[in-house]
């Protein structure tokens, strides 16, 4: 798949889900999971590879993939497991601590990244 395509297809599977998160209307049902299931998967595929895009740009011409490729998943999951405790403890101190209601403070992150994003997406078109 061409870099640029994967490059402008990993902000727009973030817009989807931020546009997802504010107009949903509420927990999926009849059936809706499957098709959440079928972009949670599309999108980790995008996601996937984006970072296969960058991991071949950091091994070249390496003789041997095991020890690099798995040097780069591990520093890739505890890069992603430090980031979402950040976010998990900073919304838990939000939420209870300043008793901001649930509802309302995911529309609020959501918002913020959609905005962040739309420029990425503008930079990125093919």
């Amino acid at each position: 798949v061409p870099v640029k395509i994967v490059e402008f297809l990993i902000p727009v599977t973030i817009c989807i889900t931020g546009f997802y998160n504010i107009l949903r209307p509420s927990r999926p049902s009849g059936g809706k999971e499957k098709i959440i299931f079928s972009f949670a998967l599309f999108f980790g595929l995008v996601h996937g590879l984006g970072f296969s895009n960058y991991l071949q740009s950091l091994l070249g011409a390496e003789s041997s993939l095991f020890t690099p490729l798995l040097a780069f998943n591990i520093g890739l999951e505890i890069g992603q497991i430090a980031v979402v405790s950040v976010i998990l403890a900073s919304s838990l101190l939000t939420l209870h601590v300043f008793h901001w209601k649930q509802k309302p403070y995911i529309k609020v992150v959501t918002g913020i990244t959609i905005g962040l994003v739309l420029p990425m997406i503008i930079e990125r078109w093919p």
